[in-house]
């Protein structure tokens, strides 16, 4: 899986971001966290529009009330953001929940409550915290939370076991974003 995470820029408008990942063929955005509240009034309401007629999942990173708002599809939460229980109660079952952690525990604790995946920094660690996962039989899904997107890093980020990958900034730095998208979904799901 490709998640593609929209940071405000100086090129693109958050609307324009969105659009072209779609158009490059990926199924899933994540909005950054400190958008500014009018920038949310501005493009929320036309991404939400826009994903749902595209089929395209869309997640807000640590911000709870705007994913209810705006009926995203769920959030994705960073370290100590808040609980991730806590907000499977709050936006209920059919919300998709991640949540960052480097812990092999840790996740399978999130896996158990009900949460829908897990992100790590794909560093040394990384092969070993999902070797640890897989190993108690789980299939549970992990994205690395990345910049590096050229082939080599991203085979290596298979070759670890990661199940997806979420990047944004060096995508939109491309001259054309859509087939930088384009290649990084070909190449990590192939």
């Amino acid at each position: 899986m490709l998640q593609v995470l929209l940071e405000i820029n100086d090129r693109y408008s958050l609307s324009e971001m969105a659009q072209m990942a779609i158009e490059a063929g990926c199924g899933w955005i994540v909005l950054a966290a400190g958008i500014s509240e009018e920038e949310k009034r501005e493009h929320y309401p036309a991404m939400v529009d826009l994903c749902r007629e595209s089929g395209v999942m869309l997640t807000v990173t640590d911000d709870i009330e705007a994913a209810k708002e705006y009926g995203m599809h769920g959030v994705f939460l960073t370290l100590g953001a808040a609980s991730p229980v806590k907000v499977r109660e709050d936006l209920g079952p059919e919300a998709v929940i991640g949540a960052e952690t480097g812990e092999s525990s840790v996740a399978l604790e999130l896996e158990r409550a009900d949460i829908d995946y897990v992100a790590i920094a794909p560093d040394k660690d990384a092969a070993a915290t999902i070797a640890a996962i897989r190993a108690t039989g789980s299939q549970f899904p992990v994205v690395a939370y990345t910049d590096c997107i050229d082939a080599d890093a991203v085979l290596a980020l298979k070759k670890d076991g990661f199940s997806g990958i979420c990047c944004g900034k060096p995508l939109f730095e491309a001259e054309d974003p859509v087939a930088a998208i384009s290649t990084v979904r070909d190449m990590f799901m192939n």
